[in-house]
């Protein structure tokens, strides 16, 4: 037990050190006043502590590499995502991809456990069930050709390759020669936004820029599922796992809460989007996905997230 707190102590300063490191360079002088290390402790000490129902998760960079050639999550992450879903636990798959999440889910899961997956596309844009065809409901994006054409217009330094509308008129995706770190990105969602009316939300996403309605959003996909869950009796806490957690990613709305983790990049805020150990090291991605999921504590309908040092 002493070398358990030893270690949580040791983790919890070490997230607080490199959410101050997150803080915007403008209040970078008060860093510590914004990230007390107590605040830190205590929320992802109540993260550790807390029985969860169910989970949402994004999909490329967070069950599958950020690969556009490939619709299928990796195995491991599978692998855990069947653990939780045979014991009756509902996941939720929240992407700015559309129906190729659908047919990559669909590959690797098995058929009689469909039904307890909900999948929000088009970063919340449209609800479909994994064991239907049709979508439940569809937050449409109006003039969204006119937006694209318009957004096809900007500058071919801008590094923006091909624009697509989704068949389902909820989605613009403008697609990226590279992928664009944090600086530049902030730069082409502001370049992007110029030329777009102001209930339209444009989002990061590796190699992708995302543009939707402002009434849809990765977070208020979680919201829905939640409201599933009471409505459906089984009212819980929810784990949000992404990997786009900075302010200009598109899970970042996604993340902002106490019971969420990023496998990659990640707010300053001390209480919310907290990091996973291996981040700390230098390691990103779905590898860390799948170590959560198959390292969860399963009882009676619940799990528990396990600590881990991320040696």
């Amino acid at each position: 037990a002493a070398w358990r707190n030893s270690r949580f102590r040791e983790l919890t300063e070490q997230i607080a050190s490199r959410k101050r490191d997150a803080v915007p360079v403008e209040s970078r002088c008060d860093a510590e006043g914004l990230v007390p290390t107590s605040v830190v402790r205590a929320a992802y000490g109540r993260l550790l502590s807390t029985g969860f129902g169910a989970l949402v998760c994004d999909y490329d960079g967070t069950l599958s590499p950020v690969n556009f050639t490939s619709d299928e999550p990796e195995r491991a992450t599978v692998a855990g995502m069947s653990a939780l879903l045979r014991c009756g636990i509902q996941v939720a798959i929240v992407t700015g991809r559309g129906r190729s999440a659908l047919r990559g889910l669909r590959k690797v899961l098995d058929r009689e456990l469909y039904a307890r997956v909900f999948c929000y596309l088009y970063n919340g844009s449209a609800c479909y069930r994994l064991d239907r065809e049709e979508p439940e409901w569809v937050v449409g994006l109006p003039n969204a050709d006119a937006m694209a054409d318009a957004i096809a217009e900007l500058p071919s330094s801008l590094g923006i390759q091909t624009v697509d509308v989704s068949p389902l008129k909820c989605q613009i995706t403008l697609h990226l020669a590279i992928e664009c770190d944090d600086v530049v990105g902030a730069g082409l969602i502001s370049a992007v936004s110029a030329v777009l009316p102001n209930d339209v939300a444009v989002r990061s996403s590796s190699r992708s820029i995302d543009v939707f309605s402002k009434t849809a959003s990765k977070r208020h996909a979680l919201e829905l599922f939640a409201q599933h869950l009471r409505t459906s009796g089984k009212e819980s806490e929810v784990l949000a796992i992404g990997d786009r957690g900075d302010p200009s990613g598109n899970d970042y709305e996604l993340l902002q809460r106490t019971f969420a983790i990023s496998v990659d990049r990640f707010d300053w805020h001390p209480a919310y989007c907290f990091p996973s150990p291996e981040v700390l090291h230098g390691i990103r991605g779905p590898s860390i996905t799948a170590r959560i999921l198959n390292e969860l504590e399963i009882h009676n309908g619940l799990f528990w997230v396990r600590a881990h040092s991320g040696d």
